[in-house]
């Protein structure tokens, strides 16, 4: 706005002196005449690109005498390293959150929201299974969404949701979804770097009618007692051969369905952006992996070809850490969902990502060692 106010300006005193010339080469002009705001209007409204003035010299780049200033600047020896700060304005730090639900353990995810208050990124990323969901039962799924979209409201920043299996479990919640959030799958480019965000319920895949009696059967147990629940996962986890007796009849919720329709609208998205900087890939289910069997996910990603990408993932609740073709894959543990083990990759965690020119730089945050100003430590002397 400020460049077309110094164009207008100029413009009007364009037209005033050439009004003034005008004038003294013609005795029969009427110099004070004024000039009419409808042709200063019409100037000013209709600028070439090309034809915009020069500005560097007007605003001027931000040096570092702006930006920090010390009375030990003009010394030799200063007690800082450098003034090389790490704030270029084309950085940016976003976080991701990962699967609240398949058998949400209650007040993680919610005290998740407050800390990323406190930490402040840029934008959230979900990457699926908000909710515990695998119902048709209206007044059930909008209880469900109230109660998370609550804890999301909370948020100071925007929050982007990606699907995941719990979110859309059969058609009726597709058409929930698609009615309250829009779009399943979709694209956006922030600061030159493209987020696809893929959805693998492209159908929905139900689960089976007694799988889906032990889901609410468990998700009332924990809400009831979850420090028993919890320990119950862990021995039925830890028992091999009982897990695998279920195994056979679960597996086929397991495939990442990635509709044609999606492939073609990723096509055209990695096509119409070839000069990002950066590409983030996201979906709920890890569909490089064999046993998701995703044809249509190997498609996207190779539409790719050589430029640089990371993809992140959830499902599993458990990190993990993979290179592909010198590109990072991460499959995030959980931000409240059911551990199904007790070792160090089963974690409640924020993933952190900075991007700058030379790429991301991937931290991730355990929830439990994030705490504000007000928190109150025991001070154990013998500890």
């Amino acid at each position: 706005m400020r460049h077309l106010s110094i164009l207008g300006f100029i413009c009007l005193v364009v037209v005033l002196v050439t009004s003034i010339i005008a004038c003294d080469s013609d005795s029969d002009c009427d110099c004070t005449e004024p000039v009419s705001t409808e042709e200063t209007i019409s100037i000013t409204e209709t600028p070439k690109v090309e034809q915009l003035p020069d500005t560097s010299e007007i605003m001027p780049t931000e040096t570092i005498e702006e930006i920090f200033v010390s009375d030990l600047m003009l010394e030799g020896a200063a007690p800082w390293t450098s003034t090389n700060f790490t704030n270029d304005s084309e950085d940016f730090q976003f976080a991701i959150v990962s699967d609240r639900a398949g058998i949400h353990r209650p007040g993680v995810f919610a005290g998740a929201m407050d800390q990323l208050n406190l930490l402040q990124p840029e934008f959230v990323i979900n990457i699926g299974d908000l909710i515990e969901g695998y119902t048709e039962d209206e007044v059930e799924l909008n209880k469900m969404w109230e109660e998370v979209d609550g804890m999301i409201d909370s948020l100071e920043m925007p929050f982007f949701r990606v699907v995941g299996n719990h979110d859309m479990g059969n058609d009726f919640m597709r058409q929930d979804w698609l009615n309250r959030y829009g779009k399943d799958y979709y694209h956006f480019v922030y600061k030159n770097a493209l987020f696809l965000c893929i959805s693998t319920e492209d159908p929905p895949s139900p689960l089976p009618i007694e799988t889906l009696e032990q889901l609410k059967w468990f998700v009332d147990f924990m809400e009831n007692d979850p420090e028993a629940a919890v320990q119950m996962a862990l021995d039925y986890y830890g028992n091999k051969s009982e897990y695998e007796e279920d195994a056979e009849d679960y597996s086929a919720t397991e495939v990442a369905n990635i509709s044609n329709e999606q492939v073609e609208y990723f096509l055209n998205v990695i096509e119409e952006n070839q000069d990002v900087r950066w590409t983030y890939v996201f979906l709920h289910k890890p569909a490089w992996r064999e046993e998701y069997q995703s044809s249509n996910y190997t498609t996207i990603v190779q539409a790719l070809g050589d430029r640089p990408y990371t993809v992140f993932a959830g499902h599993e609740h458990k990190y993990q850490y993979e290179e592909i073709g010198g590109r990072d894959h991460i499959i995030l543990g959980a931000t409240g969902g059911l551990m199904k083990g007790a070792g160090p990759a089963y974690i409640d965690h924020i993933s952190w990502v900075t991007m700058s020119d030379d790429g991301p730089e991937i931290s991730n945050l355990k929830l439990d060692g994030i705490f504000g100003k007000m928190v109150e430590l025991d001070d154990d002397s013998d500890s």
